[in-house]
């Protein structure tokens, strides 16, 4: 993926680290409340995808339709802000 006239790999990309502490606080808070929805949530693969989609479509905009907890929507977010768009 090409981000700010740097290439960039998906590996490389796939976890920016506020993102990822983020992302942890839901599922431990996701985890107490509802044990059993906790599978619910996007995987690492499913972030990774998200990501990597973002990266590569470079939309000026986004609209996410959650439905449980954001943690997808996460990772939209950082896409756009890898790719330049303020959020």
């Amino acid at each position: 993926s090409h981000v700010g006239g740097v290439t960039h790999t998906l590996k490389e990309c796939s976890y920016p680290p506020n993102f990822v502490a983020a992302r942890d606080f839901i599922k431990k808070e996701t985890e107490q409340k509802y044990p059993y929805a906790v599978r619910m949530m996007s995987d690492a693969a499913q972030c990774r995808f998200l990501l990597g989609v973002t990266l590569g479509l470079r939309p000026k905009s986004i609209l996410e339709l959650g439905t449980f907890t954001g943690s997808s929507c996460l990772w939209f977010a950082a896409g756009m802000r890898m790719i330049g768009v303020l959020i």
